[in-house]
């Protein structure tokens, strides 16, 4: 009767939520002899419960090695993505390098035709002379060496006058030099 009576107590206040039976049932169920696994099942009282503290260890570690296998089997993928990415990466920088090579050796050749040069450049040279001898020296800082000298020598020796000495004065000495250096020969 006092068992009975033990059972309605604990059950009660399970139901009214002031104790929590979970871990005594499913720790006794499972152990009633020739009805307990059945009835753990039908109750829904998961299978680990039912292990013994070893057997629970056991699988803790199945589980935690299998996270981690699967862990591992992501950073794998995402290394073997990386690696494609790498790739990738690396082809198309010689491709930009082997462009950017192209591209320097298209622009020291000299010209197809010298006609449209000296064309290009006379149209060049007046825009230039157009400006104010200030921005002119400032954008013919930007130029390279070859093309601003192939320009100041087109250049009236005034306009040319004023654009040097408003560059920079180690700008205005190279470009002084490769011109003196072109009147030389």
């Amino acid at each position: 009767m006092s068992l009975l009576l033990g059972i309605g107590v604990a059950a009660g206040l399970h139901t009214a939520g002031r104790w929590d039976a979970r871990p005594l049932m499913y720790e006794a169920v499972p152990r009633i002899p020739w009805v307990g696994k059945r009835i753990a099942a039908a109750v829904g009282i998961p299978e680990e419960y039912s292990l013994t503290a070893e057997q629970r260890r056991r699988l803790e570690l199945q589980r935690w090695n299998d996270r981690l296998n699967e862990w591992e089997r992501e950073l794998e993928q995402r290394e073997a993505g990386l690696q494609i990415l790498s790739t990738n990466l690396d082809k198309r920088t010689a491709a930009v390098q082997k462009t950017e090579a192209e591209q320097a050796l298209a622009a020291e050749k000299p010209p197809e035709d010298p006609e449209e040069e000296k064309e290009y450049l006379d149209m060049l040279m007046k825009t230039y002379q157009d400006i104010s001898p200030r921005r002119a020296a400032l954008i013919m800082e930007q130029l390279r060496e070859s093309l601003a000298v192939k320009l100041l020598e087109r250049m009236p020796q005034d306009a040319r006058a004023s654009i040097l000495g408003r560059m920079e004065a180690a700008q205005a000495a190279r470009l002084t030099e490769r011109l003196a250096a072109l009147g030389s020969r």
